[in-house]
């Protein structure tokens, strides 16, 4: 158990940026780091930056040499007013609930339903018609910009909503090798201001937000959800 916990803060604190090989986990997940080291059934990981943790041998499935760096992304569009709200579909409309919704759309996109439940309390409160200042709504909180670009046409559509963020959160996964707390920043900040500061942004929003899902989602999966 302690192991456990100390990857996971590890996840939410590294800078995963210039690292020289990256450790991929049992569980799918990968952590970037300088180098490693084995000693009996333990693994000591050497971070980018400095610092160190220990995993078990048990936890980590192999090493693997990074591959350079992938081109910038391009600059997203600029989000647009916020958007009127439209009636909103309620989780359980139809006898559906927002658990409900979140497995089947975690089932489509093969991640940890435990994940997403987590990163919808921390965008939302699971609030359909949730509107931050910078015009991010619904459940999973997603911009007018990316909303458009996962043919979202009604954000407080809680089916919808809870679809186009599990695929978008898929994407970042997909984009940064599974590091989930690259993916997270990602979602919070956009994949243009993790590529500018090639990876995780000096943003205490942004900080906060990636160590309390992470934070969560640890404590979830030691409960046994």
């Amino acid at each position: 158990m302690r192991v456990a916990l100390r990857f996971w803060v590890v996840l939410a604190l590294a800078a995963i940026s210039a690292s020289a090989e990256s450790a991929l986990l049992k569980n799918g997940f990968t952590i970037a780091v300088d180098r490693h080291e084995t000693e009996g059934d333990v693994v000591h990981l050497f971070l980018p930056g400095g610092g160190t943790a220990d995993m078990s041998t048990g936890d980590i499935d192999r090493f693997i040499t990074d591959a350079p760096a992938t081109e910038p992304a391009k600059a997203a569009p600029a989000p647009s007013a916020t958007p009127d709200p439209k009636p909103a579909t309620k989780p359980d409309a139809l006898h559906v609930t927002l658990d409900d919704l979140i497995r089947v759309s975690s089932a489509r996109h093969g991640l940890d339903p435990v994940l997403i439940r987590c990163m919808i309390a921390a965008e939302s409160a699971g609030s359909v018609r949730a509107v931050s200042p910078k015009g991010a709504s619904g459940l999973m909180q997603l911009m007018p910009a990316t909303a458009r670009e996962l043919g979202v046409s009604n954000v407080f559509d809680a089916p919808a909503n809870v679809e186009a963020g599990t695929a978008y959160i898929r994407q970042l996964l997909d984009k940064y090798g599974h590091d989930l707390a690259l993916a997270l920043a990602a979602y919070n900040a956009g994949p243009g201001t993790v590529q500018t500061y090639k990876g995780l942004p000096p943003y205490r929003e942004t900080d906060a937000y990636v160590r309390r899902i992470i934070t969560q989602f640890n404590r979830e999966k030691l409960k046994g959800n």
